[in-house]
């Protein structure tokens, strides 16, 4: 799916005064293409990438899926879409506490009411070393571990793109390594769109664009 972006903006109010998070920013995401996107803190990277995966509405531009304007479509039809085209992965797994590391990744299917592929998830469990994990709670996980889980959860539906914030924010330099490494083979080998919000040096030097946001 190629993602363009036109023009977005979003601003708050606070007070009688107006803070622009993004102003008229543009970009375009070829299909199945690592992109990064960097900046300094509070320059708009997550607000930008909440646009881009649907989860935001902008206060005015555009942002096209394979030329479909999906701001211009009814809640319904986004969260649709959404749900079948778009992974998110966010700095903190937001994993579901009294379910197991399993029954997380499991989540997004039982939404879809989509048969659940069991070889399909023992895959990329086993991709992403977290088989031994399956029965465990996210209290019982590392913060490496849940995150892994969290990316099994987002891909566990197949999305065409995956978009990731920060995902490595919390995790040691081993981890975030390995996290990354995971994600690119994944990234190669499912042909899905990524796109990574980072500041890490390492990680937008081997992306295939960058998007640079500042003030």
């Amino acid at each position: 799916m190629d993602i363009t972006v036109k023009e977005i903006s979003k601003v708050y109010t606070q007070g009688n005064n107006k803070i622009w998070a993004l102003h008229k920013v543009s970009a375009e995401f070829p299909e199945s293409v690592f992109a990064a996107v960097k900046g300094p803190s509070g320059c708009g990277k997550t607000t930008f990438v909440r646009i881009v995966g649907g989860i935001d509405e902008p206060y005015d531009g555009q942002v096209l899926y394979d030329g479909t304007d999906v701001f211009r479509l009814n809640e319904a039809k986004r969260n649709e879409i959404r749900l079948e085209k778009i992974g998110f992965v966010f700095q903190e797994p937001r994993l579901f506490p009294t379910l197991t590391a399993i029954e997380n990744i499991y989540t997004p299917l039982l939404i879809k009411k989509q048969k659940i592929d069991k070889s399909h998830i023992n895959e990329l469990c086993e991709k992403l070393g977290i088989t031994h994990l399956a029965d465990r709670l996210p209290k019982d996980m590392s913060g490496g571990e849940r995150q892994r889980v969290a990316v099994a959860r987002a891909l566990s539906v197949d999305p065409e793109v995956l978009i990731t914030d920060e995902p490595t924010a919390h995790l040691d330099h081993e981890n975030s390594e390995k996290l990354m490494e995971i994600l690119l083979v994944l990234h190669q080998r499912l042909k899905q769109t990524l796109i990574v919000v980072t500041h890490d040096e390492r990680i937008y030097k081997k992306a295939d664009m960058i998007i640079d946001l500042d003030k």
